[in-house]
């Protein structure tokens, strides 16, 4: 793989496009399924209602949710139906990205000694009330 060109347009070559494609694939995987490290322990983090094994998308080899990555001409609503199902996997993981980040600036604000809850409590205290 080291060397490999992988192109996420339809270049010069199917082949690789495909290729491109399977490996975007690989990496949606990495972050959706517990064989990658992103979701250990950033399971509470999916939105209510909708954990389980069903949030995320089926992925197999090139396929997901049983629709092939690979492009072909030949069948082109089984390729939409794959690229639909992997960009909303991508949103799934921006959604829990997010509520990571906001979690982990809570985390901060509220360590004992925080620079951050002291920053606040003196833009807090320089307030003047309004004259009404």
């Amino acid at each position: 793989m080291a060397g490999e060109k992988y192109e996420l347009y339809m270049g010069s070559s199917e082949e690789r496009f495909n290729k491109g494609l399977v490996m975007l694939l690989d990496v949606v995987d990495l972050f959706t399924h517990e064989k990658g490290s992103f979701l250990k322990g950033h399971r509470h983090l999916i939105p209510k209602g909708k954990g389980g094994s069903s949030y995320f998308s089926v992925i197999q080899e090139d396929k997901i949710n049983g629709s092939s990555i690979r492009f072909s001409s030949d069948n082109l609503e089984q390729w939409t139906r794959a690229c639909k199902c992997m960009l909303a996997d991508i949103q799934k993981v921006t959604v829990i990205c997010k509520n990571k980040d906001a979690e982990d600036q809570i985390n901060k604000f509220n360590e004992p000694g925080s620079m951050y809850k002291t920053i606040a409590a003196s833009n807090v205290s320089q307030r003047k009330p309004a004259n009404r």
